[in-house]
């Protein structure tokens, strides 16, 4: 949770159930929107959000990821991704990178006291109207460690474990205002047997665990490229002349090679060097 102006605000919570698996509901205030258009304020609200950790008893390789939405316009969306990461020991699977809105939408009221044997994880408090945060949700086995050398000290990294499963929560500010919309990456994968060699390796790659040096590496991509979007939106909203230098300037500080786009007819992607492939909604 976020400390913001005084009162602390949920923005996802983990429950482990008695089976060991994982659910991990998402706080939401916005809306579910195609991150290439801005047609944001006429896009569906997010009911509910939430992304499940499956044992997966039938497969002796693959952990399930399945993240569930849940539209005011009644639509019901699924999205599912499969790691080698918990069972084989292979290091750690990406479950989400998001940058987060300005945390004034109804979905982020004051949370209240926490129950008795509940774990609380607070990152620092920062001021949305200069600061946005990101958040990263990583995948592993409990037994292996997440071991980075040389971390920003501005990335704040906290592993936690539980009975079948390891998460690694990733948490950082970029210097500009919190916007009031919402970008989220996560992976999604497909039939590894389908389609052409090189999808198929491509496929084969995504559903492998990550080092710790690499996740790392995973999240810092996605912030910078997730920042990239949101100031060019920045740009073509703003009307004060100083606002578009502060956010021109921001722009020429982030890395421009780390990040391609490509489109399709179906749906729009952003490719980066880890993961392969990265949907956002």
């Amino acid at each position: 949770m976020a400390l913001v102006d005084g009162a602390y605000r949920g923005l996802f919570s983990v429950l482990e159930k008695p089976s060991g698996e994982l659910i991990i509901p998402i706080t939401h205030g916005g809306r579910y929107s195609d991150w290439s258009t801005l047609d944001y304020d006429s896009a569906p609200t997010i009911l509910e959000e939430r992304i499940s950790i499956h044992l997966s008893p039938n497969s002796d390789e693959f952990t399930t990821i399945k993240k569930s939405t849940v539209l005011a316009d009644g639509r019901r969306i699924t999205a599912v991704a499969l790691t080698d990461a918990a069972k084989r020991k292979t290091g750690f699977s990406n479950i989400f990178v998001r940058r987060y809105e300005n945390l004034s939408g109804e979905g982020y009221a004051p949370i209240g006291k926490a129950k008795v044997g509940d774990r609380l994880l607070v990152v620092p408090e920062h001021d949305p109207k200069f600061d946005t945060m990101f958040s990263g949700l990583y995948l592993g086995h409990p037994d292996v460690e997440f071991k980075v050398a040389n971390k920003d000290p501005m990335l704040h990294i906290e592993a936690i474990r539980f009975r079948n499963f390891q998460l690694v929560v990733m948490f950082s500010l970029q210097p500009f205002r919190s916007h009031y919309t919402t970008h989220v990456g996560s992976n999604v994968t497909s039939n590894p047997k389908s389609g052409s060699e090189s999808r198929r390796v491509l496929l084969d790659a995504l559903m492998r665990g990550k080092s710790a040096q690499i996740c790392v590496a995973q999240y810092h991509i996605a912030v910078w490229a997730m920042s990239r979007l949101v100031l060019r939106i920045e740009l073509k909203e703003a009307t004060n002349p100083e606002a578009i230098k502060f956010f021109k300037k921001c722009l020429r500080q982030i890395p421009k090679s780390v990040t391609r786009t490509r489109r399709s007819k179906s749906r729009p992607s952003t490719t980066f060097l880890y993961p392969p492939i990265t949907e956002f909604d």
